[in-house]
């Protein structure tokens, strides 16, 4: 079939362009391939980006305790294995109070399709100071690689939940760069409880009193490709 074109814009009319409807009939079939290759590829990305379980199927809950300057190590003994996990302590500053400390145990169940990549982090927040504490360090069973420090993917975290604004990098003093707001503690998600930790909570901050209220502790999973699967509070 052909079907004849006619531009009457143009003046007068001089003559006719042909479109075979062989043609039409191709535009319409690479329109219809890059359609289904748009919608596969958002399939695709939406598979990869949906966590492999929710955050209430590993039943986390934590257990927290103010303990005195520099006593942290008998109770993180006890809690982690004697020599698993030895417990900082900080000089007071300006013949000021040393800082307080705090002793604490994140227990968790872990699904059997746990992935082996990926990442759990957990997040201890002075809730007076709004900010991640400065010394958080922890430790799991024997044979786990539990560690602690700070990932820039965090500021994915922060930009995701607002409730974790506070996780975001800090401009330094001379606004030419940023710097993490504080430290965590990182395991991979097939890990097995119990994670024992510990931190020293800032100077600056109000006494603590009441470690499940005072201070916020956020239980986070990162997947492989860096996507924020889900955030989940504990305390505070």
């Amino acid at each position: 079939m052909d079907i004849d074109v006619v531009d009457r814009s143009a003046g007068p009319v001089v003559g006719t362009r042909r479109v075979s409807g062989r043609v039409i009939a191709t535009v319409a079939v690479v329109v219809v391939l890059v359609v289904a290759t748009v919608v596969l590829r958002n399939v695709a990305v939406s598979r990869a980006n949906r966590a492999p379980y929710a955050a209430d199927a590993i039943s986390a809950s934590v257990w927290m305790e103010i303990v005195a300057p520099g006593q942290a190590q008998p109770t993180v003994d006890r809690l982690a294995g004697p020599g698993r996990l030895p417990a900082p302590f900080i000089e007071p500053a300006d013949g000021g109070p040393a800082p307080q400390q705090v002793v604490g145990q994140l227990t968790f169940s872990t699904p059997p399709n746990a992935p082996t990549d990926g990442q759990y982090a957990l997040f201890v927040i002075e809730r007076a100071r709004n900010k991640p504490v400065d010394a958080l360090y922890g430790a799991g069973p024997a044979g786990t690689d539990v560690m602690q420090g700070w990932d820039g993917r965090y500021d994915k975290v922060a930009a995701k939940y607002p409730w974790l604004h506070m996780l975001a990098s800090v401009r330094t003093p001379d606004g030419l760069s940023f710097t993490n707001s504080g430290m965590a503690v990182m395991f991979p998600p097939n890990t097995v409880g119990p994670v024992t930790f510990t931190a020293v909570l800032s100077q600056e901050s109000l006494p603590i009193t009441d470690p499940l209220r005072q201070l916020t502790v956020a239980l986070v999973f990162i997947g492989a490709n860096d996507h924020i699967y889900w955030a989940t509070k504990l305390a505070g």
